[in-house]
């Protein structure tokens, strides 16, 4: 079985372009066939099974898209992290500008291409453990992330030494109850 990973993405353009994209996503998320969803969508925007040969197209929907002003938000997961999908689309939209996020946790993989953080401003996913009680959050600098750690670790960890001293300090001790791994997103550019 893929691994899939979720992917997040927003779509900027012209008011022609985002309506044949939402149009296309749209039939794809409501009349599910056999094929993945990403592969329907572009099929529906016109593409031969010959054109889309060459790309690795492999994601679900997760929602169906929002339209906002000048452009369409949407969710999918995607088999072995992001695929080809962003390309599929600027290849027939040229007039299109692709934001993604991807988190895919099996492999550690945390990456945008919204270097500016207008859409997707989160930088750092921080998952914890701690007597049981597991908490999970986004932040998108790595001050908010150590002055949330601070609070939830009672001012144990304030900084990237003390995660690694209280993971050490849990680690052979035969109980998983207690983590702290911080993951920062990696830009694409």
């Amino acid at each position: 079985m893929a691994n899939m990973a979720s992917v997040s993405y927003v779509i900027e353009g012209s008011k022609e372009s985002l309506s044949a994209i939402c149009q296309a996503i749209c039939k794809a998320f409501n009349n599910k066939d056999k094929h993945w969803d990403e592969y329907a969508i572009c099929i529906n925007l016109g593409f031969s099974d010959k054109e889309l040969e060459q790309f690795k197209l492999g994601g679900e929907l997760l929602d169906s898209p929002s339209l906002g002003g000048n452009f369409i938000r949407f969710s999918t997961e995607e088999r072995w992290g992001i695929q080809d999908f962003k390309e599929v689309l600027k290849h027939k939209f040229p007039d299109i500008k692709v934001y993604w996020i991807v988190e895919e946790c099996g492999f550690g993989v945390y990456c945008t291409n919204d270097e500016e953080g207008k859409y997707f401003p989160e930088r750092f996913w921080v998952d914890t453990c701690i007597d049981g009680d597991y908490n999970s959050e986004y932040f998108e600098t790595k001050e908010q992330v150590y002055e949330w750690l601070n609070k939830l670790t009672l001012g144990r960890v304030k900084c990237e030494e003390d995660v690694t001293s209280f993971n050490a300090d849990y680690e052979n001790d035969g109980a998983d109850e207690n983590f702290i791994y911080v993951h920062e997103f990696d830009i694409d550019r």
